[in-house]
């Protein structure tokens, strides 16, 4: 079993100090260096627009500056793993921001707007009309981020958003796509009881059809064992092997790159020129994400 190195610790953490966007640093300092909740709600309020909506960036992967649901959901995954306070600002105009943007007509959000297709961005998120790339399963980790905070929710709202999640879950194949899983796991994590027994009883049948086990793999676009248990209390992790989440975590440290960062394993392959720049914006965020994995299962040689 490997554990990481200090001086490999060290080298992640000056990557993420000198490098990593300030919202990643605070989140790391959260995680290891007693930095409070406080300091990582002011990094990501300056994602914030006015709208209550968040854009700049916060989603590496599309550069839109104005407000989006899908980039909101993002500043929620942040909010919501320090536990910001639902009388916070930013949180009560976030969730706002949500509500204003609900179709209530068609029963949900649209993820991006079409500006999206001006400014440089994935070619996953490229708006099309009607909008199809991952609608409904997005729209189940915006319903995630209205039951994190359901005292600001107007309850015939939530109950709705609710039961049109938990039906579109139900017609989904057994077999799930990944990011379909990920963003129901996230609203399995926040949804009352009952509900999320229901929620995670279809996710663990798409897990062992969905896990990659083969190291050789890992470099790729692929769902690794840390992805569906990135500590060992997720709620996931026990329908994975020990033997692969074992491996996986010595494939990491293994694979911390010489900057002491972790890299992404996909890559745009459009807008060249503006690419390394979100390159590196999500090689601040995993290295925080695998440290925070590699602490939770005990693998710092501290």
């Amino acid at each position: 079993m490997l554990k990481l190195p200090s001086h490999s610790f060290r080298l992640a953490s000056t990557f993420i100090k000198t490098t990593a966007r300030p919202l990643d640093q605070r989140l790391f300092e959260f995680y290891f260096e007693q930095g409070t909740p406080d300091a990582v709600i002011a990094a990501v309020a300056n994602y914030q627009n006015p709208d209550g909506g968040f854009g700049h960036a916060i989603e590496p992967d599309f550069r839109l500056i104005s407000s989006s649901p899908m980039a909101t959901t993002v500043a929620f995954q942040y909010l919501t793993e320090v536990n910001a306070h639902p009388d916070h600002p930013v949180v009560r105009a976030a969730i706002q921001y949500l509500l204003n943007t609900y179709d209530s007509a068609r029963g949900l959000w649209p993820n991006l707007p079409p500006e999206v297709n001006s400014v440089p961005h994935a070619p996953w998120w490229h708006y099309t009309n009607p909008p199809t790339t991952f609608q409904p399963v997005c729209n189940a980790e915006i319903v995630a981020c209205l039951n994190a905070y359901p005292a600001l929710v107007p309850p015939q709202i939530l109950d709705r958003v609710n039961y049109i999640a938990l039906t579109t879950l139900v017609n989904l194949p057994d077999i799930l796509e990944i990011h379909a899983l990920l963003c129901y796991l996230r609203l399995a994590q926040e949804i009352p009881a009952p509900r999320d027994i229901l929620i995670l009883t279809k996710l663990r049948h798409a897990v062992p059809t969905l896990v990659t086990r083969d190291p050789a793999q890992w470099s790729t676009y692929s769902v690794k064992p840390l992805t569906l248990a990135p500590t060992p209390y997720s709620p996931l992790a026990d329908l994975i092997d020990p033997a692969d989440i074992s491996a996986n975590l010595n494939y990491e440290i293994q694979h911390q790159s010489p900057s002491g960062s972790w890299l992404p394993t996909w890559t745009w392959n459009q807008y060249l020129e503006t690419w390394p720049e979100a390159s590196l914006e999500w090689q601040g965020h995993l290295t925080v994400k695998t440290l925070h994995t590699l602490h939770a299962y005990n693998r710092f040689a501290l």
